[in-house]
């Protein structure tokens, strides 16, 4: 059994194939990140994760890298930790923005008139619906998921 199916196993959760799996993954990685770096670990997801939601859809592999190296250097990581979280956190901000269109969807739906006439209602109001859905994510991230969303 290899060591993270036995963390698993020991926190009474069952290793069962796809997205479960790798949640698991990633989350037995960022442990041994932050036993390596500290609790810091939470505020370099942040601004990756704000990264990813902020960048240029014209962005390339070699801004995400040098993106990953600038954090790294502002929080004292070594340089590849931060490309191997970059990577992860790819597909953490896409579920996020999935997850924020349908709460946009159902926060605008029957009201679609009040909300075309203030945007910034309905982004406030899916500020506070993804606070409650992503606890561990800072306003700044939150704030750009949103005006993804709203300001499309």
């Amino acid at each position: 059994m290899a060591e993270w199916e036995a963390k698993l196993a020991g926190e009474g959760m069952g290793v069962e194939a796809g997205e479960g799996v790798d949640k698991g993954a990633e989350a037995l990685k960022r442990e041994k990140l932050e036993e390596k770096y500290g609790k810091a670990v939470k505020d370099i997801q942040n601004e990756m994760l704000y990264y990813w939601l902020s960048r240029s859809p014209l962005s390339t592999w070699g801004d995400h890298k040098q993106a990953a190296d600038r954090l790294a250097k502002q929080f004292s990581i070594d340089s590849t930790d931060a490309v191997v979280l970059m990577e992860d956190l790819q597909d953490e901000a896409t579920r996020a923005e999935l997850a924020a269109r349908e709460l946009y969807r159902k926060i605008i739906s029957g009201r679609v008139a009040m909300f075309i006439a203030r945007p910034e209602a309905a982004k406030r109001q899916l500020i506070s619906k993804l606070a409650e859905q992503f606890s561990g994510y800072s306003y700044k991230v939150l704030d750009a998921l949103a005006q993804g969303v709203v300001g499309e």
